[in-house]
């Protein structure tokens, strides 16, 4: 019983003058206006650029360097035999 009067007292002597608060101003009634200027238009547009660019560049890089997998087939059979060749051709020498 004597704590609660006790931080009844405490708690009384934390009431400040809030005559100088401020209410907390809420941001969902208003938007925010962005202004465009020349200069920020031209900039927007060669970041765009540029990234179509940069994805043309890739597509290109993919149509060039893609192939068939036959090919690669191929060439690991002619490798395949070319190092059979070599080894058999080792072989006969040792002997």
């Amino acid at each position: 019983m004597f704590f609660l009067k006790v931080e009844e007292v405490e708690n009384g002597k934390l009431n400040f003058n809030q005559k100088y608060c401020k209410p907390i101003p809420n941001f969902e009634e208003k938007t925010a206006g962005i202004r465009l200027n020349v200069a920020h238009i031209v900039r927007e547009e060669h970041k765009l650029k540029a990234k179509e660019e940069e994805k043309e560049k890739i597509m290109k890089d993919l149509e060039i360097n893609l192939r068939d997998s036959n090919e690669f087939k191929q060439w690991q059979k002619k490798n395949r035999e070319k190092e059979r060749i070599e080894e058999l051709e080792h072989q006969q020498k040792s002997i």
